[in-house]
């Protein structure tokens, strides 16, 4: 059963805040939402439109705008965390874990990151040729879910949690130079090489996990 807090109420609080705050401010422009909720049962859904926040345990909304810096407009992002109490605070997933988006500058892309006491573990880019920045988001939220999951089921120490997600970094690092081993040409050996020595240092990062 879910929580008894309106996320709905809530979120339709702080929405408006942002919607105004973007409306008065000439180098703010182009919000939208991203509705993030969580369940009993552990399962993540993210949509854009609020519906989904019914019946969640605790939500999370990515506020999202176009912000101008000198004579460039560029994404910008700021996450909101609601509470099984209703508090609004960033992106908390507990006492220890969070996540957080970098904002994009001149020729960086926005990044989202999963923290443990602050300190970053794993981060992800948010442009993807062909892709949507909000597709990308919705697949590295789910994923840096997952790993939060397996960091609080399996590592005790922040050493532990630092381990796993640079295994998880560089599993990702191997399955987008095997995206690109595809449809490589002229640089199939270079990638393949680069490959190749990946999954070396995966193999090595796998055996210290399991000592």
């Amino acid at each position: 059963m879910g929580n008894s807090v309106n996320f709905l109420e809530i979120a339709k609080y702080c929405k408006d805040e942002f919607e105004q705050k973007c409306a008065k401010a000439s180098h703010m422009s182009g919000y939208s939402l991203l509705y993030v909720a969580v369940f009993e049962d552990g399962q993540m859904r993210i949509s854009k439109t609020p519906h989904i926040l019914s019946g969640a345990d605790k939500c999370y909304l990515i506020h999202n705008w176009s912000q101008l810096a000198v004579s460039c407009w560029y994404d910008t992002y700021d996450v909101q965390s609601i509470n099984e109490f209703g508090e609004v605070g960033e992106g908390v997933f507990d006492d220890e874990y969070s996540f957080s988006i970098s904002p994009a500058s001149f020729n960086v892309s926005p990044r989202v990151y999963l923290r443990r006491n602050g300190e970053p573990l794993y981060s992800a880019a948010l442009w993807e040729s062909g892709i949507s920045s909000d597709a990308v988001l919705t697949k590295e939220l789910n994923y840096i879910w997952s790993l939060y999951k397996k960091c609080k089921n399996e590592c005790h120490s922040m050493f532990e949690s630092q381990l796993l997600c640079k295994l998880a970094q560089k599993e990702q690092s191997i399955k987008s130079l095997e995206e690109k081993l595809e449809t490589a040409t002229a640089k199939e050996l270079y990638l393949q090489s680069e490959v190749s020595a990946y999954r070396t240092l995966l193999g090595d990062i796998k055996s210290a996990l399991e000592k």
